[in-house]
């Protein structure tokens, strides 16, 4: 699984490896559907290797890997205080 969708391997190779089993939490991925920088199909996979009851991903529609800047940063605030209530 490749994280970063970059050919520059320098780039790369400087990118922590991802382990998933070192998630022992309820876990909340948040992707915006024009993330330049990490494919969909790798946060998919990256989802559903996360080894934990609760895992969910939530994909916010035309935003960017800056979500929290964006013009989706109420959707991104709303998603994560729903999730947080769940667990209550």
């Amino acid at each position: 699984m490749s994280i970063v969708s970059t050919s520059d391997k320098a780039f790369a190779k400087n990118i922590p490896l991802f382990t998933p089993n070192l998630f022992s939490v309820p876990t909340l991925v948040i992707y915006g559907s024009n993330d330049p920088c990490i494919l969909a199909n790798d946060m998919i996979q990256l989802t559903q290797s996360i080894p934990v009851n609760k895992v969910e991903l939530v994909v916010i529609d035309r935003a960017d890997h800056n979500i929290q800047h964006g013009h989706a940063r109420d959707e991104l605030v709303r998603r994560i205080v729903e999730f947080c209530n769940e667990l209550l």
